[in-house]
């Protein structure tokens, strides 16, 4: 180790400097890297069939510029008939005496099932920086811009930065861009040729007939709610009789129903009807109301209430006995027992 300096002007040749120690004087200025600002920043672009082509930029590498003023195109080795490879796209800096010279070129990857990307040289003479990987399937023969990868910006190959800096990740955005409408369109084809043998399949299974059997949304959900809107019905239905042994409802869990019970469902008498009104007592023969000395074969019986004046009872129950002469009624417990003759 030594200490260096410059610049002084040189006397009878006694101050000559080379051309690292001209290139010295950005040390702690800049670091190394690609200028964001210039150009296409050296973006890797796919040109059609294995061709790529490398964007306007320039570069500070290894204390030496490197200057790209057109896009330069380069050419990808044929894929593999049965492996997948990764290549790499790479400024090469070379400070070997017999080289002295910068290049952009293509590192092969080595083919393998799994392939990883090439390890690339780096050394005190030579150092490659990667501008981008790109993949190479096996038995392709065009490159799509979804292969590529740009590196540019990257920790492998950073932006130039320096006391004015910038960031700008469009280019980034657009190889996501391709890459998520590769996806989309890769899987949507995967999808509808799987859906496609899935139709084939049931078309010939008549267990599995969906459309012939009527199993569809249209059929058992017209009206889109999701919910079905026709269902089998129970084979047990609960059914109500009035006193009389008419149905009066019956529910057998097809649709909801709500039944309302009255005085006339049941067959009883209102506070205010009288038993010749209506046919309310189980079809029976009207009978004599307001029973008395002189008409004692009809007698109505309140459902609540002990008290034929109180004003509480709501419904009635009719016991008549035709040509009845002698009436006596007596309760047990909850028992009422009526004897006639």
């Amino acid at each position: 180790m030594s200490v260096t300096y410059g610049f002084y002007n040189s006397i009878n040749g006694d101050r000559k400097y080379n051309a690292l120690e001209m290139s010295s004087i950005f040390d702690g200025i800049i670091v190394d890297g690609v200028y964001m600002s210039i150009g296409d920043a050296l973006n890797v672009q796919s040109s059609g069939g294995m061709g790529i082509t490398v964007g306007i930029g320039r570069a500070w590498f290894d204390h030496t510029w490197t200057l790209n003023d057109s896009l330069l195109p380069l050419t990808l080795e044929s894929s593999d008939v049965l492996l997948n490879r990764i290549d790499a796209v790479v400024l090469e800096i070379n400070n070997n005496t017999e080289v002295r010279r910068n290049e952009i070129k293509i590192v092969k990857g080595a083919p393998a099932s799994n392939p990883v990307r090439p390890t690339l040289v780096k050394s005190e003479l030579l150092n490659q920086h990667p501008l981008a990987y790109i993949s190479v399937p096996k038995g392709a023969t065009s490159i799509s811009q979804s292969n590529i990868t740009n590196a540019v910006g990257t920790s492998e190959c950073p932006f130039v930065t320096g006391v004015l800096e910038g960031m700008n990740i469009d280019n980034l955005v657009a190889q996501w861009g391709a890459q998520w409408a590769e996806w989309i369109s890769s899987n949507t084809s995967e999808f509808e040729s799987w859906f496609q043998e899935m139709k084939d399949q049931l078309s010939t299974d008549a267990a599995g007939n969906l459309q012939a059997s009527k199993m569809d949304k249209a059929t058992y959900d017209a009206d889109g709610d999701g919910v079905v809107d026709e269902a089998e019905k129970v084979s047990n239905a609960l059914t109500l009789k009035n006193a009389a042994g008419e149905v009066v409802a019956t529910f057998d869990g097809s649709e909801a129903a709500i039944l309302q019970l009255t005085a006339a469902l049941v067959g009883a008498l209102g506070k205010t009807e009288k038993a010749a009104d209506s046919s309310k007592l189980a079809g029976l023969s009207p009978v004599i109301d307001n029973p008395g000395p002189s008409n004692r074969n009809s007698w109505y019986f309140p459902f609540t209430g002990t008290n034929n004046k109180d004003g509480t009872r709501k419904y009635y129950a009719c016991i008549y006995a035709d040509r009845a002469t002698n009436l006596s009624m007596s309760l047990s417990g909850t028992t009422l027992t009526i004897n006639y003759s």
